[in-house]
Formats: structure tokens, C-alpha cells, sequence
């Protein structure tokens, strides 16, 4: 498993968060496992654009894709992904929450089967990372992800299996 620079463990980076970029870091971080592909890529929400891009680039590298109700490009350029808004609609309360230390109170990881220490670990983790700069610079890029992903497609060669919410805009 990859955590994208800013989620989970990673630290988080001013680079821009387009597709390219994440691309390259992603292809950076699998050489340096040592792991070679070909690779599954198994990802959900924007992780989606991510391992496109990463097939549209490097087929070669590519065994297959797994797409988990991922983020559709033509959803969001039709403004049908209202997720995406609603985070930058309530950036100001989570900073807010987040700074003065309130958010700590509200959160809950929700992983019973977490030791204590554990999920103590998890909420400040959860809290840490929660609509960093690294976040919030991705998410302000979604568009001009979703366009520059809109007419590409993944190589034939590569299979796909892309499982959508019925809730998905773009599920037909």
C-alpha cells in the first residue's frame, strides 16, 4: 500500500497535486520498494485519477486495474461529484475545528478493534492529515485532473474492473 503525500503516514509536500505528479512520485516509491510490476492498482475515490494516469503512462507496468467508486472525470466536470464541494464549502469550519483543537473532541475513529493506544494513534493521525495543504491543494486541482483525464483511456491491454455506487452521477 501507497499513501499519497499527504494522507496517512506521509508527509505532505507543496508540489502540485496533478496527475503527473502524483504519477511520477507514485513510480518513484514503487521503484524504490525494490517490488516489480507488472501491478494492480486497487484505489478508490480521486486514488482513481491516480492509477489512470499511472496506466496511461506506464502500461507496461500495469497488470491490471481495480477501480472502487472512484472519482469519474465527466462526474466532476459536469459539477455531479458534489463531494470535492463540499470539502472546499467547509474548509473554514474544519481549519477552525482543526486549530483550536475542538475537532480532537469530535472525532471518533471508529475502529473497535483498535487497541486504545491505537486509535489514539489513528484520530491524531486522522486529525493531522485532514484537509492539509497537501489535501486541499489535490483538491482544488480535481478539475484540471478530471479534464486532463476526460478523453484519455486506459490501454486495452490492461483489464479493468470498476465497481460504482448507484449514488455515482456518471454510474450508467
Amino acid at each position: 500500500t501507497i499513501d499519497y503525500l499527504g494522507y496517512g503516514m506521509s508527509e505532505s509536500t507543496n508540489a502540485e497535486r496533478t496527475v503527473d505528479n502524483v504519477v511520477s512520485e507514485t513510480d518513484t516509491a514503487l521503484s524504490q520498494t525494490g517490488i516489480e510490476g507488472p501491478y494492480i492498482f486497487v484505489s478508490h475515490c480521486l486514488g482513481g485519477f491516480y492509477a489512470t494516469g499511472y496506466s496511461i503512462k506506464y502500461p507496461q507496468k500495469v497488470a491490471a486495474l481495480i477501480l472502487l467508486d472512484n472519482a469519474i472525470p465527466g462526474d466532476v466536470l459536469s459539477g455531479g461529484d458534489t463531494e470535492m464541494a463540499s470539502y472546499k464549502q467547509a474548509r473554514p469550519l474544519y481549519m477552525l475545528l482543526k486549530y483550536t483543537g475542538i475537532l480532537r473532541f469530535m472525532t471518533d475513529s471508529g475502529s473497535f478493534w483498535l487497541s486504545e493506544e491505537e486509535q489514539k494513534a489513528s484520530t491524531y493521525f486522522e486529525i493531522k492529515m485532514l484537509l492539509n495543504r497537501t489535501i486541499m491543494n489535490e483538491i482544488d486541482n480535481t478539475a484540471n485532473n478530471a479534464l486532463y483525464l476526460d478523453n484519455q483511456e486506459v490501454p486495452p491491454s490492461i483489464p479493468e474492473l470498476i465497481l460504482v455506487s448507484k449514488y455515482n452521477n456518471d454510474a450508467s
